[in-house]
């Protein structure tokens, strides 16, 4: 009997809207801790770790109760704010060998932080650490001293914060506020400061390529253009939605923002001038709960764009090259703490580095390690159904080969249903098969063994007769290193029309 073959790539990303003959053969109808790759597959997520700025001991949370209410990296070191025990205030501490530092006290307490780095004097060195909190005034520090900044306004409580063409950019309620060019303690209009409504609550902004600054509130998004409050000009983007508050990112040209419909390319609303035609994530939309983004980050080396929610999910959006130019694969990941804020940067020695603080009070370093904090995850997806060019035609299924990338030899577990879960899973007795410097054994969601080498193309032998399949595979563990999926090649006999 004639062996058919059939091969296709691990890429396309989630898709749970879409009919299922219209999936593309690679893409996944089900993902929870894999990533895209930037040149294809899916990647098992790294882990992450506690962090208090020791490399040896007990890791303690930042002082105080109650969750971090902002976090920042600047001059190499992680800046916490945490109530302090009681609550009546808030404090900030920074990372250090020895543990956590305490740096400010006495601040309002229950604020909710945001942050920018900014050198406003053009000299080396210079850069410091700007941030508000909704709650007291706006702050400078620069690792040594703090200083508030008084703008006039009443109260003097400034919600989102950005550094723009040598301003620093205030918003109170609806009112947009810039400080002096150069002088971000000075708020009077002689020195260029000036006050600019955009008729609602503004919800963030952001520079976007550092010329243009994006202004949006839940209903409406603007952009600033110009330089100075001698040429500042206000348009309106869209009048048909904004977004969440801190949820707006820059990555690979594009800046991104998490809204209720989803999220949301501002590039592709320039574009196309409506904003929820600009929904990027439409193939994703009911695992998208854009009310409950708390905030986002963007990993630069990845390409990606990563919206955490309030029930401990990440949706991650890697923009990889496409056939048709650039194109936007999602992934979901379901962590094991409640993040609260976060903040990706680059330390001195040109690394990124990424931080989230959490609900328990602890700043955890993320894409570190294979563990949740030392306990294990697991990481599964699965391919759409796949009727092999015969929509009628019924196939006995005989070899599955996988093609891994891995720095080290793992277990995991596979499992192949047939048409749409209709008829019992395939069910084959445990085997062992070597193939590409890696050996197998498999059973019904049975266990497969990977190893020897960086990559190989591993077999699993399987049984089972149907129209269509579907391939899950699942991995559990808290020591194995991240490794990726890159491609599949189903064998099988053609064994008649289903009639």
């Amino acid at each position: 009997m004639t062996i058919q073959t059939s091969i296709f790539s691990c890429q396309g990303g989630l898709n749970t809207e879409s009919p299922p003959l219209s999936l593309p053969t690679g893409s996944l109808v089900y993902c929870v801790n894999f990533e895209s790759g930037l040149s294809g597959g899916y990647k098992r997520m790294q882990g992450y770790q506690a962090f208090d700025g020791r490399s040896s001991g007990t890791v303690l949370a930042v002082p105080g109760e109650g969750p971090v209410r902002g976090i920042w990296f600047y001059n190499d070191k992680v800046h916490a704010f945490r109530n302090a025990v009681g609550g009546a205030t808030c404090a900030m501490f920074d990372s250090n060998a020895g543990g956590w530092t305490s740096r400010k006290t006495g601040l309002t307490a229950n604020g909710t932080y945001e942050f920018s780095s900014y050198n406003f004097t053009g000299a080396l060195s210079e850069k410091k650490m700007y941030g508000v909190s909704g709650v007291h005034k706006g702050f400078e520090w620069d690792g040594v001293t703090w200083k508030d900044i008084t703008t006039g306004s009443v109260p003097d409580k400034p919600e989102h914060i950005a550094t723009h063409k040598n301003h620093l950019f205030y918003t109170f309620g609806a009112s947009l506020q810039n400080s002096g060019i150069g002088t971000p303690d000075t708020w009077t209009l002689r020195a260029g400061a000036s006050d600019i409504g955009i008729g609602e609550s503004i919800k963030g902004l952001l520079s976007y390529r550092g010329d243009t600054l994006v202004v949006y509130g839940q209903n409406k998004t603007m952009m600033l253009y110009g330089s100075s409050n001698l040429n500042w000009e206000l348009k309106t983007l869209s009048s048909s939605g904004g977004g969440i508050a801190r949820s707006q990112s820059e990555i690979a040209g594009d800046a991104f923002i998490a809204s209720e419909n989803g999220l949301v390319s501002l590039a592709s609303t320039q574009n196309f001038g409506d904003f929820v035609t600009a929904v990027v994530s439409k193939q994703i939309k009911r695992l998208f709960p854009g009310k409950s983004a708390l905030f986002s980050l963007v990993v630069r080396n990845k390409q990606q764009v990563r919206v955490y929610f309030d029930n401990k999910s990440v949706i991650t959006a890697t923009v990889v090259d496409g056939q048709n130019g650039k194109a936007i694969e999602y992934t979901r990941q379901i962590l094991d703490h409640q993040f609260t804020c976060g903040v990706s940067a680059i330390d001195s020695t040109g690394t990124e580095v990424i931080f989230a603080g959490a609900e328990d009070g602890f700043v955890y370093k993320l894409d570190t390690g294979t563990s949740f904090v030392g306990n294990a995850y697991t990481s599964a997806l699965r391919l759409p159904f796949n009727y092999l060019n015969g929509i009628s035609q019924k196939k006995r299924m005989r070899k599955a080969r996988l093609e891994l990338d891995a720095p080290a030899a793992f277990s995991f577990n596979f499992g192949i249903d047939f048409n749409y879960g209709a008829t019992e899973p395939a069910n084959y007795s445990s085997q062992q098969a070597m193939a590409g410097g890696a050996l197998y054994g498999a059973s019904e969601y049975g266990s497969a063994i990977y190893g020897g080498g960086m990559s190989g193309l591993c077999e699993v032998n399987v049984q089972g007769v149907g129209q269509s399949v579907s391939m899950l595979v699942s991995h559990t563990s808290a020591t194995d290193a991240a490794w990726t999926l890159n491609n599949v090649i189903l064998e099988y006999s053609l064994i008649g029309r289903q009639k």
